[in-house]
């Protein structure tokens, strides 16, 4: 958050030990998010939560991180977060290879309907998200592979476009893609087999299998 007291030195320090910073959760304008592009950044943590909307006259964080094609932006693709026709908005825009789908996904993901504990207050887990007991979203019970099938039947991605989202464009993020994102010899074989229906069928984490048959 640059326009946090102290934000931009931060992100100097972040960039000079080689850690990748993340531009997020920011109540920055356009000026200041293109003064923190000018900065380094060029990764958005995720794209539109707790930023300010897009308007006619305040373009806001969110049009100087669409429109720079060196920044990469993640997305909740869960249907909630963002909606669809947003999402398909954002691709319209972004080049392919500069977005990444995260899960964002809490401890109810995965478990029956019902009311939990995260970070210390009572969440509700029903109908694929998860909310405060006043209806605010409080993180998502998304899988990375719905978000991937998501983007195939409802944006409108290929089946190796939307992979790619979760695959070979995180590993580029963080610096990783000489060992991660890709089926090729040499890097890890952490693998994940979908059927027709974009269902997980099996996993294989560096060549052991551990899930299905």
């Amino acid at each position: 958050a640059p326009e946090v007291p102290g934000g931009r030195g931060l992100l100097r320090h972040l960039i000079r030990r080689g850690v990748v910073p993340a531009f997020g959760h920011s109540d920055a304008g356009y000026e200041e998010t293109r003064d923190a592009i000018r900065g380094g950044i060029r990764y958005a943590t995720p794209l539109f939560n707790a930023m300010r909307g897009i308007h006619h006259r305040d373009p806001g964080a969110v049009t100087a991180l669409l429109e720079d094609p060196r920044v990469a932006v993640e997305l909740i693709a869960d249907g909630f977060h963002v909606d669809v026709p947003v999402l398909r908005l954002v691709h319209a825009v972004k080049p392919r290879e500069k977005v990444v789908l995260v899960s964002d996904s809490v401890h109810p993901c995965g478990l029956k309907s019902g009311v939990y504990t995260f970070a210390g207050k009572p969440v509700r887990a029903a109908e694929g998200r998860v909310t405060l007991l006043d209806g605010t979203l409080a993180g998502s019970l998304l899988s990375l592979d719905r978000a991937v099938s998501l983007h195939v039947k409802e944006v409108g991605l290929s089946p190796a476009e939307s992979v790619l989202l979760a695959t070979a464009n995180p590993a580029r993020v963080i610096g990783l893609e000489r060992s991660r994102g890709a089926i090729v010899p040499g890097k890890r074989a952490d693998l994940v087999v979908l059927d027709r229906a974009m269902r997980v069928r099996a996993t294989w984490l560096e060549g052991r299998q551990v899930h299905g048959k």
